[in-house]
């Protein structure tokens, strides 16, 4: 029998050819993204068309001493147009019910080739702070598009008890987690999953082929890309568990919540979860996935998490083709505190502590106040109300419009008055020096190639740069300089501190020779300032959790001929 799967195994393995004709695939997707849109949005209405209404309720306002969760499939961001919609559906229901804790599966992206590096930018109307978490198959490279991965995001308040957990050991993205932990050491795991089908399908692309190739190329036995999660996700609980950790898993589980084998399994002494919908609601939800019959989806909790409420919103919605869940559960079974909801102020932090920023804030300010009239308009208003409270509907109309020009100049003058940059490593005049010399390569390469209008004024500034006779240098002379003042401000970023320093300590010379009070005193002040954030982020670097993932190799020593072994799989062990 083992003989007969491991040949069948072996005849199913993938060839080059197959690869060739995936990647060719993942090709037709970019070049046929509007036509592929037009169809998902196609999809999307057929869905709509048949809405369920809501499983259960939670209020709209969350109460005091809860946490709220929510659970989501958006089943890929493949164009901008499909991901924008479910991009603008997430952060509606997050913002409607003040969700703090977001678990996502089949987000669908490769990080390493996309654009945007980062989940947080695909939701720029998210407000306040957020943490993020993310995990996608990265044992392949091929195409930005990618069936798969997970996501977490942690929002609010709850950032207070924010810890990075650990992803999937086997880096498929299968699953991902942080922790919400206070002071007293109290501890709850946040997992979001997604469970691979067990039937088998030939589409390369697919979560079932990329984890089918990784056991062909990694696993020297026989096993299911199904077997292997339930396994692997079986003994990371379990070790969890083993840790102390309270946990709540938010699961695409692909199977019955409540009769399917990983389900019946997840129940078992030692990992002791249960699905939450029944006990609060009474019944399962119907179908959370528009074309099935029976609830896949779910979220477990521990005995010792308290769960509140339980909703399962409609489709309508729900950003992707599964049902979103709802759901609250009590901060002191979570962080061992009965945490109360603080309602930020709507307000923005400006900084004033760069008087040059400040001074060309100020001046802008000035200017567009004298463009449109706002000292003259305030004052018409002023008389039109002849100083009588409450003022009629007319000039409360002319004040309202005047606060809402007056609020976009304020945002205009602050994306002007600066421009902050991000550098490589901290100023000093020998890296600008080198970084100098490197844009002005890259400029005479542009001569090169005909894109300057006036060369003379570029080789004049190349040559208060010492560099000699440019308008001689060749264009692979050019780039070799381009490529030497990279190698060169590589090897200076080891003393960027200390010329940091040093500079500074020139700088504050030079103001005391001079006399010059104001300078000497702004010199002083940027200098403690710069120190104390370096010291703090040493401190921060030393001391906080490292969020290490969990072991995925074990060496062990035999005692009988002192050989070490190395063991990667649980049953080796």
């Amino acid at each position: 029998m083992i003989d007969k799967k491991s040949n069948s195994a072996r005849r199913s393995r993938i060839t080059d050819d197959n690869i060739r004709d995936w990647v060719e695939s993942e090709a037709f997707e970019s070049r046929n993204a509007a036509s592929m849109s037009i169809l998902e949005s196609k999809l999307n209405e057929t869905s709509a068309a048949k809405d369920y209404p809501a499983h259960g309720s939670v209020e709209e306002n969350r109460p005091d001493g809860v946490f709220r969760g929510m659970s989501v499939q958006l089943n890929g961001m493949v164009t901008s147009k499909v991901r924008n919609r479910k991009a603008r559906l997430l952060t509606s229901a997050i913002n409607k019910y003040e969700v703090q804790i977001v678990g996502i599966g089949e987000v669908g992206v490769n990080w390493k080739k996309a654009n945007r590096k980062r989940l947080l930018s695909l939701l720029p109307e998210l407000t306040g702070e957020a943490r993020a978490m993310t995990a996608n198959n990265t044992t392949e490279n091929v195409a930005v598009h990618q069936q798969g991965g997970v996501a977490t995001l942690a929002l609010g308040e709850i950032i207070n008890y924010y810890k990075k957990g650990s992803k999937d050991f086997r880096h498929l993205g299968r699953w991902t987690s942080f922790i919400l932990q206070s002071i007293q050491g109290h501890r709850t795991r946040i997992v979001q999953a997604y469970g691979v089908r067990a039937n088998r399908t030939n589409i390369l692309g697919s979560v079932y082929q990329q984890h089918l190739r990784y056991i062909q190329q990694n696993l020297s036995r026989s096993v299911s890309p199904r077997q292997l999660f339930e396994s692997d996700l079986l003994w990371q609980l379990s070790v969890w568990r083993a840790l102390g950790d309270r946990i709540i898993l938010i699961m695409d589980i692909n199977c019955h919540v409540l009769t399917g084998k990983l389900s019946r399994a997840l129940t078992a002494e030692g990992i002791d979860l249960k699905e939450i919908t029944k006990d609060h609601i009474g019944s399962l939800c119907p179908n959370t996935h528009s074309s099935g019959l029976e609830q896949i989806d779910g979220v477990w909790a521990t005995p010792d998490i308290t769960v509140t409420a339980v909703k399962w919103l409609p489709y309508s919605e729900s950003p992707g083709d599964h049902r979103s869940c709802i759901f609250d559960f009590t901060s002191l079974s979570a962080v061992g505190t009965r945490e109360r909801k603080i309602v930020l102020p709507a307000c923005r932090r400006l900084v004033s502590s760069n008087p040059a920023a400040v001074e060309a804030y100020i001046a802008e300010m000035d200017r567009q106040f004298d463009i449109h009239r706002i000292h003259d308009r305030l004052n018409e208003i002023q008389l039109l109300s002849n100083g009588v409270f409450p003022m009629t509907d007319y000039c409360q109309e002319l004040m309202d419009k005047l606060d809402a020009q007056v609020i976009e100049i304020q945002l205009h003058c602050e994306s002007t008055c600066r421009h902050i940059y991000r550098p490589d490593s901290p100023y000093s005049p020998d890296i600008s020096l080198w970084d100098k010399r490197g844009k002005m390569f890259k400029r005479m390469i542009d001569i090169l190639d005909g894109t300057v209008r006036n060369p003379g004024v570029v080789r004049k500034q190349a040559r208060k740069l010492g560099i000699v006779a440019p308008n001689k240098w060749t264009y692979d002379e050019c780039v070799y300089g381009v490529q030497l003042c990279k190698a060169w401000k590589k090897k200076l970023s080891k003393y960027a501190p200390c010329l940091r320093v040093e500079h500074l300590q020139q700088r504050l010379l030079e103001a005391e020779a001079t006399e010059d009070k104001e300078r000497a005193k702004a010199i002083r002040s940027m200098m403690t300032r710069e120190e104390s954030s370096s010291m703090w982020s040493r401190l921060s670097y030393t001391f906080n959790d490292n969020g290490g993932r969990s072991n995925a190799v074990t060496r062990v020593e035999r005692i009988e001929n002192g050989v070490t072994v190395e063991y990667t799989e649980q049953t080796e062990v």
